[in-house]
């Protein structure tokens, strides 16, 4: 088992890869919220533009290749909203990782201070007992 001293630095790279890990979900994630959204405002501008009057025989073909391009854009929403949901999913992970380590962290620098008082304490006995044998012989 590593000592107080590597296990701190083991705690410290964990935080610190939890942390960057958390970074880069946020960022995932904000990006598919703004793809998201494009797409949506894509699908709103696409059903406008299915909606409009056109004349007769172009009308045919450019709805239905607009049909066609609401249904990709609708199917692409929705495998960003998977993806979205599962970066949450490990973004929350991730936060349960850091406060894990965080309290690890905080266990391990505790029993750290009480292993020290109790080495000061002995100490201060053992002289205190080298003292008083000095003292009577």
């Amino acid at each position: 088992m590593p000592d107080g001293r590597g296990v701190r630095v083991l705690l410290r790279c964990a935080s610190q890869l939890a942390n960057e890990t958390q970074e880069q979900l946020v960022k995932r994630t904000h990006f598919y919220q703004r793809l998201i959204k494009k797409l949506h405002e894509r699908i709103k501008v696409a059903e406008e533009t299915a909606r409009r009057p056109r004349s007769p025989p172009r009308e045919a073909s450019t709805l239905h290749e607009r049909e066609e391009d609401i249904v990709r854009l609708r199917h692409t929403i929705s495998e960003l909203d998977e993806e979205l949901k599962e970066a949450t999913a490990e973004i929350e992970i991730a936060r349960s990782d850091a406060k894990h380590a965080v309290s690890e962290h905080q266990r391990l620098i505790h029993l750290q201070d009480e292993t020290v008082n109790f080495l000061l304490q002995a100490v201060d006995d053992v002289k205190l007992q080298l003292s008083s044998a000095r003292s009577s012989g």
